[in-house]
């Protein structure tokens, strides 16, 4: 499995627990209720060293709501949410840090949270458990 597609299916994972949101998705839904997730894993670089693989991800993940109060309170929750991620056998999480975020309105519609996160993932060694 691919750094990107492990990172992405921890984070999912870890964002459906609790059901705050109606779901998470990889791109904008045509009609999902609020509050929802997109996820976007959009830029990937090498990040290998001693023989192993290694990757390097910048990642978006877009929270919408149309109530400033709860998207407040669920901003808050992800960001504790991040800590101690597991990516899997294949992948170990080195770091995922927070590179900026930002609230905006749409005039007419929802509120937005935007995280900017880099993540970089190290290639297990085989036989050695994570």
């Amino acid at each position: 499995m691919s750094a990107t597609i492990a990172l992405q299916a921890a984070l999912v994972a870890r964002l459906d627990q609790g059901q705050r949101l109606s779901g998470v998705f990889h791109d904008a839904p045509a009609r999902a209720p609020y509050p929802y997730a997109v996820l976007n894993c959009s830029d990937e670089r090498d990040w290998s060293c001693k023989g192993r693989q290694g990757r390097e991800i910048a990642l978006q993940l877009v929270l919408w709501d149309e109530q400033p109060s709860r998207l407040l309170a669920l901003e808050s929750d992800i960001e504790l949410d991040l800590d101690g991620l597991g990516t899997g056998p294949d992948w170990h999480l080195s770091s995922l840090v927070l590179t900026g975020k930002r609230r905006s309105r749409d005039p007419g519609g929802p509120w937005s949270c935007m995280f900017e996160l880099r993540a970089r993932l190290i290639e297990s060694e085989k036989g050695v458990p994570e």
